[in-house]
């Protein structure tokens, strides 16, 4: 997602959350951006606090008062790995809709049998 994006979202919510990814040694690997609700990998930025993020987002004085401000660790209970201790892969089948037995809409594949729909 676009940084603007992910800036507007925050300043939707009032609230720019810094989480720090850092591995077992303590070396930050990544920081994400986030609402307190969503979080977005911050890729090719340097490393940013709350006085380079409100630079960055020319968030003023006034502003900055109403709104929720902080860099943390990123929370044990949040993971952002690719799959999760104990997640179970989906069987790759994709919903269809139905109706009068023709399949009005398949994601994957077309398997309505009737072409002409």
């Amino acid at each position: 997602m676009k940084l603007k994006k992910v800036a507007a979202i925050c300043a939707k919510q009032g609230a720019y959350y810094l989480f720090d990814e850092v591995e077992e040694n303590g070396e930050l690997i990544r920081q994400w951006l986030g609402d307190g609700r969503s979080a977005y990998p911050l890729s090719g930025l340097p490393v940013l606090d709350e006085e380079n993020l409100c630079a960055m987002f020319d968030i003023t004085e006034k502003r900055r008062k109403k709104c929720v401000l902080a860099r943390k660790p990123m929370p044990d209970g949040m993971s952002v790995e690719d799959y999760a201790k104990g997640e179970r892969e989906l069987y790759d089948e994709w919903p269809t809709v139905e109706h009068n037995g023709y399949v009005r809409f398949s994601s994957r594949r077309r398997t309505n049998p009737n072409p002409s729909l």
